[in-house]
């Protein structure tokens, strides 16, 4: 499972997928914690939207491994060592399924997880879906064997309960990574303890009890740090924003942002690329409702509440919350769990009719999907999207040193960041025209899709009074495109 997951994300890692925003936000934050800051960030500005767990990883590797100097470079090392917790999820999902299904089916969800198009784009960026639900899926591998030998018909002997209320804690503390890492995790984690708790389903509530005490650890632990520095007033503020998002309070990106294309949309428009993944979301979100109604074995209701927890506040999120690509990861994975149990059993009670008919469907199936996204895995990978790193090769080489750059997306302020060049945010042309700007670099989809603050219709303004000098097409943001400005002062 690690080979396979790993012989697929590695190559291209660089140049199948342009940069991301957030990247370049979460490669600042890692460094911050290199550097001694925790929480994150500076004294002035601290970065308390997302808890730090992903950071102090980050932070290891570096202090491990070294950075490179360039952005773009120490952004592509962080892809690479994030890749690790992508092989253990991987790992986890092996020992997850092989517990509740058997060897093969196992195989065959790790396989799914290693070619599924979705999950590979999401793993080969610095988002951190990735490495959240790698400590989830690590701590179901904990639970869900715990689980099975405490509902066993022959009960685990006395001399063995030291013994779980340890394995109960390792598991609630892997869960508590999650929560460390992205609080959103706590859906798929600590609620589906708590369910337990409450109503004895799972576990005996002293092992419930001790899970769910042990999952709010990293967090306390993050907590008491931000009270240290005298910063509870503001990490209140950034939780209580954070959640105005979730709930559709406040919604400035994402679906249902002003002006922003739809999800279904962007869908058919990406069909051709995730297509499976889609399927398997669907066909999964369906799995785990029946599984939760029909689970055999509380470790099978558990996985179920797991994944039906991730798909409704996915799911909430798209109907009337900010909800964005990325969020889908906590979707995708945690029904692959349930789509495995639910597809095993499909083939088991197939068997009885007609054996080789069952077999031969199931496989065709199979074969399909994977022949598409291992298609869609070398079309991806041979076509470069890599736009960012062109437009910037292109600017270093041919724009005079102090030349100003206008930006419509805010990876670009931190790829300019100390170097001989500076960095404008557009504004309107009389503001514009005071800063004297040479130069504009245009990222086409993060302005249709809204993505951005600057209108299409801004952004055309300016477009029309400037000359296009460089531009490279990618999946990702369309057209990357840098412009000359003509004289701003006739703006």
């Amino acid at each position: 499972m690690v080979g396979a997951t790993l012989a697929v994300r590695l190559p291209g890692i660089r140049t199948a997928y342009d940069v991301y925003v957030d990247e370049f936000v979460y490669l600042l934050q890692g460094q911050s914690v290199r550097d001694g800051h925790v929480p994150p960030g500076t004294p002035s500005q601290p970065f308390l939207i997302h808890p730090p767990g992903f950071f102090v990883y980050e932070s290891l590797w570096m202090r491990l491994f070294g950075v490179d100097a360039d952005r773009f470079g120490a952004v592509f090392a962080m892809r690479e060592a994030q890749q690790v917790l992508v092989a253990l999820t991987a790992v986890g999902l092996f020992l997850v399924v092989r517990e509740l299904t058997g060897r093969t089916p196992a195989l065959i969800t790790g396989l799914v997880f290693a070619l599924d198009p979705f999950i590979a784009r999401q793993n080969g960026r610095i988002l951190l879906e990735s490495s959240t639900v790698a400590w989830a899926v690590l701590g179901l591998a904990v639970l869900v064997p715990l689980m099975n030998r405490r509902n066993a018909v022959v009960p685990a002997p006395r001399r063995s309960a030291r013994r779980e209320v340890a394995v109960a804690a390792a598991g609630g503390l892997l869960f508590g990574c999650a929560i460390a890492t992205k609080d959103m995790a706590a859906f798929i984690t600590a609620f589906p303890l708590a369910l337990g708790l409450l109503t004895g389903w799972f576990l005996p509530r002293k092992l419930s009890a001790v899970a769910l005490a042990a999952a709010c650890v990293p967090y306390a632990v993050f907590v008491g740090f931000v009270a240290s520095a005298g910063l509870l007033p503001e990490l209140w503020r950034s939780k209580t924003w954070g959640l105005s998002r979730l709930a559709g309070a406040t919604i400035t990106t994402g679906y249902n942002a002003d002006d922003a294309p739809s999800i279904t949309s962007v869908a058919v428009q990406q069909l051709h690329d995730f297509g499976t993944s889609y399927a398997v979301m669907a066909v999964g979100a369906a799995a785990s409702l029946w599984l939760l109604v029909r689970a055999r074995r509380q470790s099978e209701k558990f996985v179920a509440v797991v994944a039906v927890s991730g798909c409704g506040v996915v799911g909430y999120g798209v109907l009337f919350g900010t909800s964005e690509e990325h969020l889908f990861y906590f979707v995708v994975v945690p029904v692959l769990v349930p789509l495995a149990v639910a597809a095993t059993d499909l083939v088991r009670r197939a068997r009885r009719g007609n054996p080789r008919t069952s077999i031969a469907v199931v496989g065709a199936v199979l074969a399909v999907a994977l022949v598409f996204d291992t298609f869609s895995w070398a079309r991806l990978r041979a076509t470069p999207d890599d736009g960012q790193v062109q437009a910037y090769e292109w600017l270093t080489h041919n724009a005079p040193p102090g030349s100003k750059v206008v930006w419509i997306a805010g990876q670009t302020k931190y790829v300019f960041r100390g170097t001989d060049y500076s960095t404008i945010p557009l504004r309107d042309p009389a503001q514009m025209a005071a800063q004297a700007p040479f130069y504009l670099l245009i990222l086409q989809k993060e302005v249709e899709q809204r993505y951005s603050y600057a209108s299409p219709r801004d952004v055309q303004w300016y477009v029309s009074r400037s000359d296009l000098v460089f531009q490279q097409r990618g999946a990702t943001y369309g057209d990357v495109s840098v412009y000359r400005v003509h004289d701003p002062s006739t703006w």
